[in-house]
């Protein structure tokens, strides 16, 4: 809550080194739906290659920003 889509993105990579993905990921009704259209959402490109502790991080990461707010 609070953020933009983008300004997520940009501070999970600039301060945790984790590359995401903002927008509306080609979803517009999606969006619609979930009331994010006008900010986006974040996208975690998650594989068979990620690790678990890159998974942790990633959620340490946005558990932190969610209190700074």
């Amino acid at each position: 809550e609070g953020y933009d889509s983008s300004e997520v993105s940009f501070i999970l990579s600039e301060n945790y080194g984790i590359a995401t993905r903002p927008g509306a990921h080609c979803a517009p009704r999606m969006h619609k739906a979930l009331r994010t259209a006008e900010r986006g959402t974040v996208r975690f490109s998650f594989s068979y290659f990620t690790e678990d502790y890159e998974i942790e991080r990633a959620l340490e990461a946005v558990e932190q920003m969610a209190q700074e707010r």
